[in-house]
């Protein structure tokens, strides 16, 4: 389980585009080309991940690979957060947001 500040953290690097996440792909089906970890798991391992049910796969963009698949990076690594791990970052975005619409 992540901490605050490590969720502070990432919302702070997504909000800066630092962090390139599922939520940006259109379709799903894509994921595996732009996640390469996601192509090599055995199927227990994708039943465990979907009863896991993420609730969001990221990465650091300065990670990504030299390859582009349908314009989107890809990655030879991910990370994920739980359902109440992502709860918690998005609250933190959503107070970020707000803070640069008052400046």
């Amino acid at each position: 389980m992540k901490i605050d500040k490590e969720l502070k953290q990432i919302a702070i690097d997504i909000h800066s585009n630092k962090i390139f996440t599922d939520r940006q792909v259109e379709n799903s089906h894509d994921l595996i080309h732009i996640f390469l970890p996601l192509a090599f798991l055995t199927k227990k391992q994708i039943n465990d991940l979907k009863e896991s049910s993420p609730g969001l796969i990221y990465e650091y963009m300065e990670k990504a690979i030299p390859i582009c698949i349908n314009g989107y990076p890809t990655f030879a690594s991910l990370n994920t957060l739980t359902q109440d791990e992502f709860k918690k970052m998005i609250s933190y975005y959503k107070n970020i947001e707000k803070t640069i619409k008052i400046l």
